[in-house]
Protein backbone atom coordinates (compact mmCIF):
# COMPACT_ATOMS: atom_id res chain seq x y z
CA UNK A 1 0.00 0.00 0.00
CA UNK A 2 2.67 2.50 1.03
CA UNK A 3 4.77 1.73 -2.07
CA UNK A 4 1.83 2.50 -4.36
CA UNK A 5 1.10 5.78 -2.60
CA UNK A 6 4.78 6.72 -2.73
CA UNK A 7 4.76 6.20 -6.50
CA UNK A 8 1.65 8.34 -6.86
CA UNK A 9 3.47 11.14 -5.06
CA UNK A 10 6.49 10.78 -7.39
CA UNK A 11 4.22 10.80 -10.43
CA UNK A 12 2.52 13.90 -9.09
CA UNK A 13 5.88 15.65 -8.73
CA UNK A 14 6.81 14.67 -12.28
CA UNK A 15 3.58 16.05 -13.64
CA UNK A 16 4.20 19.34 -11.86
CA UNK A 17 7.51 19.45 -13.76
CA UNK A 18 5.67 18.72 -17.00
CA UNK A 19 3.18 21.48 -16.24
CA UNK A 20 6.05 23.90 -15.67
CA UNK A 21 7.59 22.87 -18.98
CA UNK A 22 4.42 23.64 -20.89
CA UNK A 23 3.64 26.84 -19.01
CA UNK A 24 7.10 28.14 -19.93
CA UNK A 25 6.81 27.11 -23.56
CA UNK A 26 9.10 29.03 -25.93
CA UNK A 27 6.09 29.79 -28.12
CA UNK A 28 5.89 33.56 -28.63
CA UNK A 29 7.91 36.50 -29.97
CA UNK A 30 11.61 36.80 -29.05
CA UNK A 31 13.81 39.80 -29.82
CA UNK A 32 17.57 40.40 -29.67
CA UNK A 33 17.67 44.19 -30.05
CA UNK A 34 21.49 44.29 -30.11
CA UNK A 35 21.72 42.11 -33.23
CA UNK A 36 18.30 43.14 -34.58
CA UNK A 37 16.93 39.57 -34.56
CA UNK A 38 13.19 38.85 -34.23
CA UNK A 39 12.19 35.22 -33.79
CA UNK A 40 8.55 34.09 -33.67
CA UNK A 41 7.93 30.52 -32.46
CA UNK A 42 4.47 29.06 -33.00
CA UNK A 43 2.61 26.26 -31.28
CA UNK A 44 2.62 24.11 -34.45
CA UNK A 45 6.48 24.12 -34.37
CA UNK A 46 6.86 26.55 -37.25
CA UNK A 47 8.95 29.70 -36.94
CA UNK A 48 9.75 32.96 -38.72
CA UNK A 49 13.07 34.72 -38.20
CA UNK A 50 13.90 38.23 -39.43
CA UNK A 51 17.29 39.94 -39.27
CA UNK A 52 18.95 42.95 -40.84
CA UNK A 53 19.66 41.51 -44.27
CA UNK A 54 16.91 38.94 -44.66
CA UNK A 55 14.90 36.27 -42.94
CA UNK A 56 13.96 32.60 -42.70
CA UNK A 57 10.87 30.45 -42.12
CA UNK A 58 10.60 26.78 -41.28
CA UNK A 59 10.36 24.46 -38.30
CA UNK A 60 11.82 24.64 -34.78
CA UNK A 61 12.62 21.86 -32.37
CA UNK A 62 14.29 21.49 -28.98
CA UNK A 63 15.76 18.66 -26.95
CA UNK A 64 18.10 18.61 -24.00
CA UNK A 65 20.25 21.75 -24.31
CA UNK A 66 19.82 21.96 -28.10
CA UNK A 67 17.54 24.33 -30.00
CA UNK A 68 17.31 23.92 -33.78
CA UNK A 69 15.83 25.84 -36.71
CA UNK A 70 15.29 24.07 -40.02
CA UNK A 71 14.59 26.33 -42.99
CA UNK A 72 11.57 25.30 -45.10
CA UNK A 73 13.87 25.03 -48.13
CA UNK A 74 15.00 21.70 -46.72
CA UNK A 75 18.56 22.57 -45.76
CA UNK A 76 20.20 20.96 -42.75
CA UNK A 77 18.99 22.44 -39.45
CA UNK A 78 20.96 25.17 -37.71
CA UNK A 79 21.35 24.17 -34.06
CA UNK A 80 22.26 26.26 -31.04
CA UNK A 81 23.32 25.41 -27.51
CA UNK A 82 20.87 26.74 -24.93
CA UNK A 83 23.01 28.59 -22.39
CA UNK A 84 20.07 29.74 -20.25
CA UNK A 85 16.31 29.74 -20.54
CA UNK A 86 13.37 31.13 -18.59
CA UNK A 87 9.88 32.39 -19.36
CA UNK A 88 11.33 35.74 -20.47
CA UNK A 89 14.98 35.17 -21.47
CA UNK A 90 16.60 32.71 -23.87
CA UNK A 91 20.37 32.83 -24.46
CA UNK A 92 21.64 30.74 -27.40
CA UNK A 93 25.20 30.07 -28.57
CA UNK A 94 25.87 29.22 -32.20
CA UNK A 95 28.62 26.92 -33.52
CA UNK A 96 31.02 29.87 -33.72
CA UNK A 97 30.54 30.75 -30.07
CA UNK A 98 28.42 33.86 -30.77
CA UNK A 99 25.78 34.50 -28.12
CA UNK A 100 22.24 35.53 -29.05
CA UNK A 101 20.37 37.14 -26.17
CA UNK A 102 16.65 36.87 -26.82
CA UNK A 103 14.05 38.54 -24.64
CA UNK A 104 10.42 37.52 -24.89
CA UNK A 105 8.00 40.33 -25.60
CA UNK A 106 5.29 40.33 -22.94
CA UNK A 107 1.70 40.28 -24.03
CA UNK A 108 2.59 38.90 -27.47
CA UNK A 109 1.21 35.44 -28.14
CA UNK A 110 1.91 33.22 -31.14
CA UNK A 111 -0.78 30.60 -31.25
CA UNK A 112 -0.12 29.43 -27.70
CA UNK A 113 -2.01 26.18 -27.17
CA UNK A 114 -4.85 26.50 -24.67
CA UNK A 115 -5.19 23.62 -22.26
CA UNK A 116 -8.64 22.14 -22.69
CA UNK A 117 -10.18 19.78 -20.19
CA UNK A 118 -11.03 16.46 -21.81
CA UNK A 119 -14.55 15.11 -21.43
CA UNK A 120 -14.85 11.70 -19.79
CA UNK A 121 -18.11 9.84 -20.29
CA UNK A 122 -19.76 9.15 -16.95
CA UNK A 123 -17.03 11.04 -15.09
CA UNK A 124 -19.33 11.96 -12.19
CA UNK A 125 -20.47 8.40 -11.51
CA UNK A 126 -19.47 7.48 -7.94
CA UNK A 127 -17.68 4.15 -7.51
CA UNK A 128 -16.76 4.46 -3.80
CA UNK A 129 -17.52 6.73 -0.82
CA UNK A 130 -15.63 7.34 2.42
CA UNK A 131 -17.11 9.94 4.75
CA UNK A 132 -17.40 13.21 2.80
CA UNK A 133 -15.11 11.97 0.00
CA UNK A 134 -16.32 10.42 -3.25
CA UNK A 135 -14.23 8.43 -5.72
CA UNK A 136 -15.67 8.84 -9.21
CA UNK A 137 -15.28 7.19 -12.57
CA UNK A 138 -13.42 10.33 -13.68
CA UNK A 139 -10.78 9.75 -10.99
CA UNK A 140 -10.37 6.16 -12.15
CA UNK A 141 -10.02 7.26 -15.77
CA UNK A 142 -7.16 9.61 -14.79
CA UNK A 143 -5.21 6.62 -13.46
CA UNK A 144 -6.13 4.48 -16.48
CA UNK A 145 -5.18 7.33 -18.80
CA UNK A 146 -1.75 7.60 -17.22
CA UNK A 147 -1.19 3.84 -17.52
CA UNK A 148 -2.27 3.70 -21.16
CA UNK A 149 -0.26 6.83 -21.98
CA UNK A 150 2.95 5.17 -20.79
CA UNK A 151 2.15 1.93 -22.62
CA UNK A 152 0.86 3.60 -25.78
CA UNK A 153 -1.99 1.11 -26.07
CA UNK A 154 -5.42 0.47 -24.65
CA UNK A 155 -5.29 -2.03 -21.77
CA UNK A 156 -7.67 -4.95 -21.45
CA UNK A 157 -10.97 -4.76 -19.56
CA UNK A 158 -9.77 -7.24 -16.95
CA UNK A 159 -6.82 -4.97 -16.19
CA UNK A 160 -9.16 -1.99 -15.82
CA UNK A 161 -11.08 -4.03 -13.25
CA UNK A 162 -7.82 -4.93 -11.46
CA UNK A 163 -6.77 -1.29 -11.23
CA UNK A 164 -10.24 -0.21 -10.12
CA UNK A 165 -10.26 -2.73 -7.27
CA UNK A 166 -6.81 -1.61 -6.10
CA UNK A 167 -7.74 2.06 -6.35
CA UNK A 168 -10.85 1.54 -4.22
CA UNK A 169 -8.70 -0.18 -1.57
CA UNK A 170 -6.29 2.76 -1.45
CA UNK A 171 -9.14 5.27 -1.47
CA UNK A 172 -10.76 3.60 1.54
CA UNK A 173 -7.43 3.81 3.38
CA UNK A 174 -6.48 7.45 2.56
CA UNK A 175 -9.35 9.09 0.63
CA UNK A 176 -8.20 12.71 0.78
CA UNK A 177 -4.65 11.98 -0.42
CA UNK A 178 -5.72 9.61 -3.18
CA UNK A 179 -8.32 12.05 -4.54
CA UNK A 180 -5.88 14.97 -4.46
CA UNK A 181 -3.24 13.01 -6.34
CA UNK A 182 -5.65 11.71 -8.98
CA UNK A 183 -7.15 15.16 -9.58
CA UNK A 184 -3.66 16.62 -10.11
CA UNK A 185 -2.77 13.76 -12.46
CA UNK A 186 -5.96 14.41 -14.42
CA UNK A 187 -5.14 18.11 -14.85
CA UNK A 188 -1.62 17.32 -15.95
CA UNK A 189 -2.82 14.68 -18.41
CA UNK A 190 -5.06 17.37 -19.93
CA UNK A 191 -1.89 19.36 -20.65
CA UNK A 192 -0.19 16.34 -22.18
CA UNK A 193 -3.21 15.68 -24.41
CA UNK A 194 -3.03 19.27 -25.65
CA UNK A 195 0.47 18.63 -27.03
CA UNK A 196 0.65 17.21 -30.57
CA UNK A 197 4.31 16.70 -31.49
CA UNK A 198 5.12 12.98 -31.03
CA UNK A 199 8.73 13.58 -29.94
CA UNK A 200 7.60 16.03 -27.24
CA UNK A 201 4.90 13.61 -26.12
CA UNK A 202 7.39 10.75 -26.22
CA UNK A 203 9.86 12.68 -24.08
CA UNK A 204 7.22 13.31 -21.41
CA UNK A 205 6.13 9.68 -21.51
CA UNK A 206 9.63 8.27 -21.19
CA UNK A 207 10.55 10.70 -18.39
CA UNK A 208 7.68 9.39 -16.30
CA UNK A 209 8.33 5.75 -17.19
CA UNK A 210 12.06 6.14 -16.57
CA UNK A 211 11.40 7.48 -13.08
CA UNK A 212 9.03 4.63 -12.31
CA UNK A 213 11.53 2.12 -13.71
CA UNK A 214 14.34 3.57 -11.61
CA UNK A 215 12.23 3.29 -8.46
CA UNK A 216 11.07 -0.28 -9.05
CA UNK A 217 13.70 -2.06 -11.16
CA UNK A 218 15.31 -3.78 -8.14
CA UNK A 219 11.98 -4.94 -6.71
CA UNK A 220 10.64 -8.46 -7.20
CA UNK A 221 7.95 -8.29 -9.88
CA UNK A 222 5.21 -9.62 -7.61
CA UNK A 223 5.96 -6.89 -5.06
CA UNK A 224 5.76 -4.00 -7.52
CA UNK A 225 2.66 -1.78 -7.53
CA UNK A 226 -0.13 -3.06 -9.74
CA UNK A 227 0.16 -0.19 -12.22
CA UNK A 228 3.84 -1.04 -12.82
CA UNK A 229 3.05 -4.72 -13.28
CA UNK A 230 0.36 -3.88 -15.84
CA UNK A 231 2.79 -1.62 -17.73
CA UNK A 232 5.47 -4.34 -17.70
CA UNK A 233 3.08 -6.76 -19.38
CA UNK A 234 3.20 -4.56 -22.48
CA UNK A 235 6.67 -2.98 -22.42
CA UNK A 236 10.12 -4.51 -22.04
CA UNK A 237 13.00 -2.23 -21.06
CA UNK A 238 16.05 -3.01 -23.24
CA UNK A 239 18.45 -0.25 -22.14
CA UNK A 240 18.59 2.51 -19.55
CA UNK A 241 20.66 5.70 -19.68
CA UNK A 242 20.78 6.64 -16.02
CA UNK A 243 22.65 9.90 -16.61
CA UNK A 244 19.94 11.35 -18.86
CA UNK A 245 17.12 9.25 -17.35
CA UNK A 246 16.22 7.77 -20.75
CA UNK A 247 14.74 4.35 -21.37
CA UNK A 248 14.85 2.27 -24.55
CA UNK A 249 11.96 -0.18 -24.91
CA UNK A 250 11.17 -3.00 -27.30
CA UNK A 251 8.25 -1.01 -28.73
CA UNK A 252 10.47 1.95 -29.57
CA UNK A 253 13.16 -0.23 -31.16
CA UNK A 254 10.59 -1.97 -33.37
CA UNK A 255 8.94 1.34 -34.19
CA UNK A 256 12.28 2.88 -35.15
CA UNK A 257 13.22 -0.03 -37.42
CA UNK A 258 9.81 0.18 -39.13
CA UNK A 259 10.14 3.95 -39.53
CA UNK A 260 13.65 3.75 -41.01
CA UNK A 261 12.67 0.97 -43.44
CA UNK A 262 9.60 2.97 -44.51
CA UNK A 263 11.65 6.12 -45.15
CA UNK A 264 14.28 4.15 -47.05
CA UNK A 265 11.61 2.76 -49.37
CA UNK A 266 10.24 6.27 -49.94
CA UNK A 267 13.77 7.41 -50.85
CA UNK A 268 13.91 4.69 -53.50
CA UNK A 269 15.77 1.88 -51.73
CA UNK A 270 13.59 -0.84 -50.27
CA UNK A 271 15.12 -2.76 -47.38
CA UNK A 272 13.88 -6.27 -46.76
CA UNK A 273 13.57 -6.54 -42.98
CA UNK A 274 13.11 -10.14 -41.86
CA UNK A 275 13.42 -11.38 -38.28
CA UNK A 276 17.17 -11.97 -38.57
CA UNK A 277 17.83 -8.41 -39.80
CA UNK A 278 15.45 -6.94 -37.24
CA UNK A 279 17.06 -8.82 -34.35
CA UNK A 280 20.59 -7.92 -35.48
CA UNK A 281 19.76 -4.20 -35.86
CA UNK A 282 17.92 -4.22 -32.52
CA UNK A 283 20.95 -5.72 -30.75
CA UNK A 284 23.23 -2.99 -32.10
CA UNK A 285 20.78 -0.22 -31.25
CA UNK A 286 20.56 -1.52 -27.69
CA UNK A 287 24.31 -2.02 -27.42
CA UNK A 288 25.11 1.47 -28.70
CA UNK A 289 22.29 3.33 -26.93
CA UNK A 290 24.57 4.55 -24.15
CA UNK A 291 27.09 6.13 -26.57
CA UNK A 292 24.59 7.85 -28.87
CA UNK A 293 24.13 11.61 -28.94
CA UNK A 294 21.37 12.86 -26.67
CA UNK A 295 19.19 13.98 -29.59
CA UNK A 296 19.48 10.48 -31.12
CA UNK A 297 18.48 8.85 -27.85
CA UNK A 298 15.47 11.12 -27.49
CA UNK A 299 14.38 10.39 -31.05
CA UNK A 300 14.79 6.66 -30.50
CA UNK A 301 12.88 6.79 -27.20
CA UNK A 302 9.93 8.39 -29.07
CA UNK A 303 10.05 6.14 -32.14
CA UNK A 304 6.96 4.07 -31.38
CA UNK A 305 4.82 7.21 -31.29
CA UNK A 306 6.37 8.62 -34.46
CA UNK A 307 5.91 5.36 -36.36
CA UNK A 308 2.32 4.96 -35.12
CA UNK A 309 1.44 8.41 -36.42
CA UNK A 310 3.30 7.93 -39.71
CA UNK A 311 1.80 4.51 -40.43
CA UNK A 312 -1.73 5.66 -39.61
CA UNK A 313 -1.42 8.67 -41.92
CA UNK A 314 0.06 6.61 -44.74
CA UNK A 315 -2.80 4.10 -44.67
CA UNK A 316 -5.26 6.99 -44.69
CA UNK A 317 -3.93 8.50 -47.94
CA UNK A 318 -5.23 7.45 -51.37
CA UNK A 319 -2.78 6.48 -54.10
CA UNK A 320 -2.65 9.96 -55.63
CA UNK A 321 -1.87 11.46 -52.22
CA UNK A 322 0.79 8.81 -51.59
CA UNK A 323 2.47 9.67 -54.90
CA UNK A 324 2.34 13.35 -54.00
CA UNK A 325 3.91 12.62 -50.61
CA UNK A 326 6.71 10.52 -52.14
CA UNK A 327 7.58 13.33 -54.57
CA UNK A 328 7.62 15.93 -51.79
CA UNK A 329 9.60 13.63 -49.50
CA UNK A 330 12.31 12.97 -52.08
CA UNK A 331 12.58 16.66 -52.93
CA UNK A 332 12.55 18.12 -49.41
CA UNK A 333 14.07 15.37 -47.26
CA UNK A 334 15.78 12.58 -49.21
CA UNK A 335 17.46 15.09 -51.52
CA UNK A 336 19.36 16.54 -48.56
CA UNK A 337 20.62 13.26 -47.12
CA UNK A 338 24.24 13.30 -46.09
CA UNK A 339 26.37 10.91 -48.07
CA UNK A 340 28.38 8.95 -45.54
CA UNK A 341 30.44 5.80 -45.34
CA UNK A 342 29.18 5.18 -41.84
CA UNK A 343 25.74 4.39 -40.54
CA UNK A 344 24.19 5.56 -37.27
CA UNK A 345 27.52 5.54 -35.47
CA UNK A 346 28.50 2.08 -36.71
CA UNK A 347 31.42 1.60 -39.07
CA UNK A 348 30.47 0.09 -42.42
CA UNK A 349 31.77 -3.46 -42.55
CA UNK A 350 32.99 -5.52 -45.44
CA UNK A 351 31.21 -8.76 -46.26
CA UNK A 352 33.18 -11.84 -45.25
CA UNK A 353 31.69 -15.30 -45.69
CA UNK A 354 31.11 -17.04 -42.34
CA UNK A 355 33.52 -19.83 -41.37
CA UNK A 356 30.88 -21.93 -39.63
CA UNK A 357 28.28 -23.91 -41.49
CA UNK A 358 24.75 -22.53 -41.49
CA UNK A 359 21.31 -23.63 -42.63
CA UNK A 360 21.12 -20.39 -44.61
CA UNK A 361 22.68 -20.10 -48.04
CA UNK A 362 25.55 -17.69 -48.67
CA UNK A 363 23.28 -15.56 -50.87
CA UNK A 364 20.69 -15.29 -48.09
CA UNK A 365 23.33 -14.34 -45.50
CA UNK A 366 24.82 -11.80 -47.91
CA UNK A 367 21.37 -10.29 -48.52
CA UNK A 368 20.74 -9.99 -44.78
CA UNK A 369 24.15 -8.40 -44.25
CA UNK A 370 23.48 -5.84 -46.99
CA UNK A 371 20.02 -5.12 -45.57
CA UNK A 372 21.53 -4.42 -42.15
CA UNK A 373 24.21 -2.14 -43.63
CA UNK A 374 21.61 -0.24 -45.66
CA UNK A 375 19.52 0.16 -42.53
CA UNK A 376 22.45 1.74 -40.67
CA UNK A 377 23.27 3.98 -43.62
CA UNK A 378 19.68 5.22 -43.69
CA UNK A 379 19.81 5.91 -39.95
CA UNK A 380 22.89 8.06 -40.51
CA UNK A 381 21.24 9.95 -43.35
CA UNK A 382 18.11 10.76 -41.35
CA UNK A 383 18.59 13.61 -38.90
CA UNK A 384 16.59 13.84 -35.70
CA UNK A 385 14.39 16.67 -37.02
CA UNK A 386 13.36 15.05 -40.32
CA UNK A 387 10.24 13.59 -38.72
CA UNK A 388 8.80 17.09 -38.14
CA UNK A 389 9.12 18.03 -41.81
CA UNK A 390 7.83 14.62 -42.90
CA UNK A 391 4.72 14.88 -40.72
CA UNK A 392 4.14 18.44 -41.90
CA UNK A 393 4.21 17.29 -45.54
CA UNK A 394 1.79 14.45 -44.91
CA UNK A 395 -0.53 16.73 -42.91
CA UNK A 396 -0.70 19.24 -45.76
CA UNK A 397 -1.57 16.46 -48.19
CA UNK A 398 -4.45 15.07 -46.16
CA UNK A 399 -3.18 13.58 -42.92
CA UNK A 400 -2.82 14.83 -39.38
CA UNK A 401 0.14 15.83 -37.25
CA UNK A 402 -1.78 15.27 -34.03
CA UNK A 403 -0.75 12.06 -32.28
CA UNK A 404 -3.92 11.95 -30.18
CA UNK A 405 -6.18 11.73 -33.23
CA UNK A 406 -4.79 8.30 -34.11
CA UNK A 407 -4.81 6.64 -30.68
CA UNK A 408 -7.57 4.25 -29.64
CA UNK A 409 -7.55 4.89 -25.89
Amino acid sequence: MKKTLMLLVIILQLFFAVGSLYSQSPVGKWVDSRQNFTLILRGDFTYSLTYQNGGSTGYWSSGGNQFCLRDSSGTNPVCYTVMSYSASVMVLRDVNGVLINYKKETGVQADVPVTKKRKVKGASRVIAEKGKYKLTHGHLRSGIDLTQFIIGLKIEDKEVRELKQKLVEEFNSMPDQVLGQLESIGKSMDKVHNATDPVKIGQVRQQIFAELYKLTRNMVEEQKPLMIRVINRYIKVLAYDQRNNLILTNRDVNGYINYVAFNSELAGQKILVNNAVRNSVAQQLVGNFGSMQLSQKQMLASASLIWQLTEWNWKRLNQAQKNQYIMAYRKQIAGNFRQSSQGAGYGQQQWTPPQKKSKKSLSQMRAEFNAKQNMFKMMQNMNTNSHALSLNIIENIGGTGNYWEVTDY
